[in-house]
């Protein structure tokens, strides 16, 4: 009740600022707590607004797991390339660059979509919420649609995999390698 108390005030905020108190909450990489990472300073406070409004920065960030290998598509001078990232790169707090996350599992290459209302996981057989941000991952060689932390339960090798075809290029630092920026 509070959450929907929240998001309907967030219309008329310019009226209600005063009166609005939130709790303190914080955002957490991957949905670790502080507990579960063992780290409290590396807790991010949001902004007033997206309090308010219900926005999430979590949904901007990547979502990573050790069992998949994310990998950079590029567009450079009209070049498709990949670059290959290091779980240890991708974990950093903030790193960006324009293209496009492939998220490499059992051959499937899935990419972060904005999945319809009703569209049910291929691997758990559930419905994928509907809400803000990119909440399920799509293969771009067969079309399967699975949530995000379902991506890696997938039983099967692609059967149109495009893996194979890709050129990977490795990124040792984001610091040294000029196709990544940090924030």
């Amino acid at each position: 009740m509070e959450n929907q108390r929240i998001r309907s005030i967030s219309a008329e905020r310019n009226s209600h600022d005063k009166a609005l108190t939130l709790p303190n909450r914080n955002v957490y990489s991957a949905g670790a707590s502080p507990a579960q990472s063992g780290d409290e300073s590396r807790t991010s406070r949001r902004s007033s607004l997206s309090e308010v409004s219900g926005f999430s920065t979590a949904s901007a960030r990547t979502f990573i797991h050790e069992a998949s290998t994310l990998v950079l598509e590029t567009l450079e001078a009209g070049i498709k390339k990949h670059y290959l990232v290091p779980l240890t790169v991708a974990q950093r707090s903030r790193w960006r660059r324009k293209g496009v996350k492939l998220h490499i599992f059992n051959e499937h290459t899935f990419i972060a979509k904005h999945l319809s209302g009703g569209t049910v996981c291929e691997v758990c057989n559930k419905t994928v919420a509907r809400r803000l941000g990119k909440q399920g991952y799509e293969c771009r060689d067969c079309a399967m649609k699975c949530h995000k932390h379902c991506h890696v339960k997938v039983p099967n090798s692609c059967p149109k995999s495009t893996v194979h075809n890709m050129e990977l290029a490795y990124i040792t630092s984001p610091y040294t390698d000029k196709n990544i920026r940090m924030l």
